[in-house]
């Protein structure tokens, strides 16, 4: 029986009366003609062409950090397929907005350094806040400056107190409205 639930076939009596030499000989003859059309074909080194190649290219040229699919992964139109590294980019957009500020740095004669900022308008004052932060990082005045702790107003202030210790941007406002709201709180308990 065979593996499919058949019986093989059987050989009749007319093919038991030949010799198995000649039924080995029949064989070989048989393998070696096979042998010989595929020596025809050519070499056989296993690579299968594919069947449409699509060159990919960005519009800046750039160092690859990722690559997001493997060869023979099917990809579709509009899918990512790599990252680029954008260090350099992002160097050149800040050094951008440091030219749309005018920011020049001047040293004083005392060896101070500070920002000089030359433009007009919203960039000239952003660059002025800038210039204001390097300036108390520099002397360690950053500590100082500070966000109200108004859970509505939350403005940035600069603590001028003898031991740093402000929490509202003004005692009057913030701070008056939060200690009002504080003990009304205590009194209903």
């Amino acid at each position: 029986m065979s593996l499919y639930g058949r019986s093989l076939p059987r050989f009749s009596a007319r093919h038991a009366d030949l010799p198995r030499p000649l039924i080995l000989c029949g064989l070989l003859l048989l393998g070696m003609t096979a042998s010989s059309h595929a020596s025809q074909l050519g070499p056989f080194d296993c690579v299968i062409e594919p069947r449409l190649k699509v060159e990919l290219a960005a519009p800046t040229a750039g160092v690859l950090a990722e690559v997001l699919v493997d060869r023979g992964d099917h990809v579709r139109k509009g899918e990512i397929v790599a990252k680029l590294d954008s260090t350099v980019e992002q160097a050149t957009v800040e050094l951008d907005k440091a030219r749309a500020a005018q920011l020049a740095a001047s040293f004083g004669t005392d060896g101070s350094a500070g920002l000089v900022v030359g433009a007009p308008g919203i960039d000239g004052a952003l660059g002025r806040l800038v210039a204001i932060v390097l300036r108390a990082t520099a002397d360690g005045s950053i500590a100082r400056l500070k966000a109200c702790r108004r859970d509505v107003c939350h403005w940035v202030f600069y603590d001028r107190s003898r031991n740093s210790r402000s929490h509202w941007c003004a005692m009057s406002v913030c701070g008056n409205r939060t200690k009002t709201r504080a003990y009304r709180r205590r009194l209903a308990a």
